[in-house]
């Protein structure tokens, strides 16, 4: 799977010379973004939908935000960190990169934000971009429908776990047997789910491609 991922990879082009450099700089520092096959595939999805409203819950330190901002010009992003110190990175990120007018960090829970934004009569979002702690995509799938137009393109990401989900004795911990219990919740909901069209996929760390249907 390793010689898979390093052989993707290799395709790799970045869009922007500064974006690639703060993601060498995740990379040294082992900091969470998006992988680099999956920012490949976002690429294709973004140009094909042409999203006008994204929504992202898990800003990390705002790579995906600013990815998401100049890959689709014009679009709305907000995007919902609950960690102060990742949140300030984002932040700073934002106005580093230079899309701050378009790109609206938000200090928060992803689910109790989205509520906020739904109170703000923020809608319509036609891209959601999930990201955040594994054993709550339900609540932050749930809170992100209802400010979701019909038709949304719905992407939960590293849903595999490094493997956790697909084998659950391997971790010793409780937090890896509850995260894979409660991921394995979730896909068994996204999939079954009668407004819903899921798909699965082997990218990244594990990708979900839902489809919402109103």
């Amino acid at each position: 799977m390793s010689a898979d991922k390093d052989f993707i990879d290799g395709f790799y082009r970045p869009m922007w010379p500064d974006l690639y450099e703060l993601r060498k700089e995740a990379e040294r520092e082992y900091i969470p973004i998006i992988r680099r096959d999956t920012e490949m595939f976002l690429n294709t999805v973004l140009a094909l939908i042409r999203p006008k409203m994204i929504l992202e819950i898990g800003s990390a330190i705002g790579y995906s935000a600013v990815f998401f901002a100049r890959s689709c010009p014009g679009a709305n992003i907000y995007t919902i960190e609950k960690n102060r110190y990742a949140y300030s990175a984002a932040c700073s990120n934002i106005m580093r990169f230079g899309v701050s007018k378009s790109t609206e960090c938000i200090l928060g829970d992803g689910a109790e934000a989205v509520s906020c934004l739904r109170k703000r009569m923020i809608l319509g979002f036609d891209f959601i971009f999930i990201d955040a702690s594994k054993s709550r995509y339900k609540d932050f799938l749930d809170a992100s429908l209802t400010v979701a137009r019909p038709g949304a393109v719905i992407f939960s990401d590293d849903i595999l776990q490094h493997g956790y989900t697909a084998s659950p004795d391997a971790g010793t911990g409780g937090k890896h047997r509850t995260n894979s219990r409660k991921m394995n919740e979730y896909l068994g909901y996204i999939c079954e789910s009668a407004f819903l069209d899921t798909s699965l996929l082997r990218v990244g760390d594990g990708l979900a491609i839902s489809i919402y249907k109103g």
